[in-house]
């Protein structure tokens, strides 16, 4: 390969990967604008959710606010789809936090995380994520009301389309 042609073939390669590394943006919701005791709203910072509420004052590691399940199942769902899913989570009990392909839960399960030993402090929050390939479309946390909280929400989200591979 001569020197021209391996340059043209660094540059397009730089080019692509620039390209893709400037269309991935993250999300994050705190809670932090909702007060005490307040259901997050169905749209909420671009995002569905249901079955959460928002906690003031709730745990040394993440103030002022967290959200809760007040069901017992929580949903958050993101339909411009995500890559990346991490969190700050208190746990009283038990939980899982799986990443679905489809909204509501639907489609392929992604990925799935499940606290089994809750901490001695559950209002020692901890940061944490969800292992998953693919695009997600929707979260589910379960394991009761009342029971489990999360904070930080941060979506790794895709902004623009990936450019093709090269040929």
């Amino acid at each position: 390969m001569n020197l021209s042609k391996l340059l043209l073939t660094t540059s397009v390669a730089l080019a692509m990967f620039s390209s893709a590394a400037a269309n991935a943006a993250t999300v994050v919701f705190n809670f932090d604008d909702l007060g005490d005791q307040i259901a997050v709203p169905g749209n909420y910072g671009g995002a569905s959710w249901s079955g959460f509420t928002s906690a003031a004052l709730f745990g040394a590691t993440s103030q002022p606010n967290i959200a809760y399940t007040s069901d017992p199942t929580g949903i958050l769902d993101y339909s411009a789809g995500f890559t990346g899913l991490s969190f700050s989570a208190g746990v009283f009990s038990p939980g899982t936090f799986t990443v679905f392909s489809g909204l509501g839960g639907t489609g392929t399960q992604l990925g799935s995380l499940t606290i089994d030993n809750p901490p001695a402090n559950p209002f020692a929050f901890f940061p944490t994520s969800v292992a998953f390939s693919g695009i997600g479309q929707s979260v589910v946390v379960t394991g009761g009301a009342s029971q489990i909280g999360w904070d930080d929400v941060t979506l790794t989200t895709i902004t623009g389309a990936v450019p093709e591979p090269a040929t």
